[in-house]
């Protein structure tokens, strides 16, 4: 089974390593840098992962929209993975699972998501945070065979993908934007906000970066309290790929 992920990038050395090593059992993982300023590229470069550089240092969706829908296209793995460096697929024996699939002839496998809060970072693994909530914004088309054309909308929460779609399966997307406490949250949206180019500003993409630190604290508050154990990641300490 030969799994490629694909996954943008800007300052994430808090996490990077995390992200790499749940995806440890990945063929190959492709980190897509936007200039990051801090350690990340030298962290998954040291890991494994084969670093590019992109873009123009500003935050511009038609950037990201590009490495989402192309540069996956010629690949020879069964799977691929197109994601943020926040977004963890999850099931208990997933390599097992993505070669049934395979088998099946499933080319788009149903991806769950769900959106993790939480006010503590991980010591060993992501998947020792555990408590969030089920989102159906998240259910976003993160695996699929490359010879699929995935044809992602601006935002890559949907897509009018063509080509050979067959269903199957069922694997969770656990989305680990909220965690470490809210002044962490303030803190990444500002700094997306400061990046935001031009093109992104006239058309409100990634509007929501811009939000007053009044109406995260409130977010926050309200989804800390609607958040439950994930009763699926139980067992996440024997987890065995």
């Amino acid at each position: 089974m030969r799994v490629e992920v694909y996954a943008v990038c800007y300052n994430e050395e808090e996490t990077i390593k995390f992200f790499i090593k749940h995806y440890s059992w990945a063929w190959r993982i492709f980190i897509f840098d936007n200039h990051s300023t801090d350690n990340s590229r030298k962290i998954a470069s040291s890991m494994g992962a084969i670093v590019r550089t992109f873009g123009n240092k500003n935050l511009d969706d038609r950037e990201y929209l590009k490495i989402k829908n192309e540069m996956y296209k010629g690949s020879k793995a069964d799977y691929v993975i197109m994601c943020d460096l926040d977004e963890y697929l999850y099931h208990p024996t997933i390599v097992q699972h993505l070669i049934r699939l395979k088998r099946e002839g499933v080319t788009m496998p149903r991806v769950t998501g769900y959106n993790v809060y939480s006010n503590d970072m991980p010591r060993n693994n992501m998947l020792e945070i555990q408590t969030g909530y089920r989102y159906p914004n998240f259910d976003k088309q993160a695996i699929f065979d490359p010879k699929v054309n995935i044809n992602y909308i601006f935002g890559c929460h949907k897509n009018k993908a063509t080509g050979h779609i067959v269903r199957g399966g069922d694997i969770k997307l656990l989305h680990y934007r909220c965690i470490g406490g809210v002044q962490r949250m303030i803190d990444r949206h500002r700094a997306y906000a400061e990046r935001m180019c031009d093109f992104n500003r006239r058309r409100n993409l990634g509007g929501h970066y811009f939000r007053t630190a009044e109406t995260l604290k409130k977010e926050w508050s309200e989804n800390m309290n609607k958040s439950k154990k994930l009763l699926f990641l139980s067992n996440v300490q024997s987890y065995n790929t």
